[in-house]
């Protein structure tokens, strides 16, 4: 394993953690749980983008046969963007 393959997978699990902690932060907070539910949303997504590279990378397709479908989904409700 190189040394530039653990910097990413530190910085993709770091950003998993972020996206995962950020979303469950606007969600569980009543005073902004009516406006902040499409950014909790999109933080949401962004960990599923964020875990499907990480199950990519330790090609573990054949473990999470499920997680290819949902990411998917997730494509989809990102937009054009």
């Amino acid at each position: 394993m190189d040394k530039i393959e653990i910097v990413e997978i530190t910085l993709r699990s770091m950003s998993l953690g972020l996206c995962i902690f950020g979303s469950a932060f606007l969600l569980l907070d009543r005073r902004l749980r009516r406006a902040a539910w499409g950014l909790a949303l999109f933080f949401l997504l962004s960990a599923v983008d964020q875990a499907d590279s990480l199950i990519n990378m330790w090609e573990g397709y054949e473990q999470f046969l499920w997680f290819g479908g949902l990411t998917l989904f997730s494509s989809m409700l990102y937009g054009p963007a």
